[in-house]
């Protein structure tokens, strides 16, 4: 066991990329799991999204959600022919459960608009349904699903258990937990620092840092820079307290494929979650955040590793991010 987790360790992340099919977005992450989702107008914001999502596993369900349903909402229809759905308009996300699930499927497949229905009929909604099936094929194929009894679009006779088992995930192991309050950092030295990374002349009343612990030997610092911030990516810089008042920037192990030249340490729309103890980052394509990039990391003791990244390459209406990486988390012994 030991030997398996210092291999998974040296495991640079490889997200994987979205495949867009007219109107649907589709990725698989780098254990097969699949997950696709509906976009609208160019350029315009999505009220009405579907998603359908499937693991990898050979008798995996498919997933199906509608998200944002209207309570002016009461039925639902394909291309004018009403479905025989319940809705339960008052949740924000509707799941389509139990044997409901293939028949949703069997009714869009043949579509090009599912539409969402008001009390009288008329419509106050469409989803477009152009490229759903090359979706999940792309799906099928991805998960070798392709001419066997489970898949979606190109069935075929070979049984389910065909398909193959789902790569194995690789591992970032990470201290224990600590109860210890984290340590502080100087006042003075934020103002310093928030000088040396900005080429203009700083506020009076800049904001302060944020503090978190990450073990029981480091404290992560967020430091606002306002100079980097724009209006909808708020930048900080992240410091690692490594004891005896020594503060570094934080180091990840995405360098290889950061997207943007910012100096080390400078993270944008950083958040740390207590509960999880994962540090997540957003980069937004635009203000309502319908693209951009999400990563969540975990701290292993000397550096954060990337567990999950999700990503919305279309700017199209859809805040229903596709997860392109994943690793597992395990707790080190003490």
């Amino acid at each position: 066991m030991v030997i398996a987790l210092s291999l998974t360790a040296a495991v640079i992340p490889q997200p994987t990329k979205l495949e867009l099919f007219k109107d649907w977005l589709v990725g698989c992450d780098n254990g097969r799991a699949c997950h696709a989702t509906s976009l609208g107008p160019d350029a315009a914001e999505q009220r009405f999204d579907v998603s359908i999502k499937r693991g990898p596993e050979p008798d995996a369900e498919v997933e199906i959600e509608i998200w944002s349903v209207d309570p002016q909402v009461k039925a639902l229809a394909v291309d004018g022919k009403p479905l025989r759905l319940t809705l339960t308009p008052s949740r924000e996300v509707w799941p389509i459960e139990g044997e409901a699930r293939t028949y949703f499927l069997d009714a869009v497949k043949p579509g090009r608009q599912l539409q969402f229905l008001k009390a009288d009929g008329s419509i106050h909604a469409v989803t477009s349904l152009e490229g759903l099936n090359a979706a999940l094929l792309y799906m099928d194929d991805r998960q070798k699903r392709v001419e066997t009894m489970s898949a979606l679009i190109r069935k075929g006779s070979e049984p389910s258990f065909k398909v193959p088992k789902a790569p194995i995930l690789p591992v970032v192991e990470v201290p224990p937990p600590s109860k210890e309050p984290p340590l502080t950092i100087g006042e003075a030295m934020v103002k310093q620092l928030q000088k040396d990374n900005c080429d203009f002349e700083l506020e009076a009343e800049e904001p302060g840092a944020e503090t978190a612990r990450l073990d029981a030997h480091h404290t992560l610092a967020m430091i606002p820079l306002r100079c980097w911030s724009g209006a909808y990516n708020h930048a900080s810089l992240l410091l690692v307290n490594w004891g005896e008042g020594k503060w570094k920037p934080v180091r990840f192990d995405t360098d290889s494929f950061d997207e943007t030249d910012n100096p080390p340490g400078i993270a944008f729309n950083a958040m740390w979650e207590p509960e999880k103890n994962l540090l997540t980052t957003y980069m937004k394509g635009r203000g309502i955040g319908d693209c951009g990039v999400i990563h969540n990391y975990a701290w292993d003791g000397t550096r954060f590793r990337l567990v999950e990244r999700a990503d919305m390459s279309e700017c199209r209406g859809s805040v229903d991010y596709i997860t392109t990486w994943r690793a597992e988390i395990r707790t080190a012994r003490q």
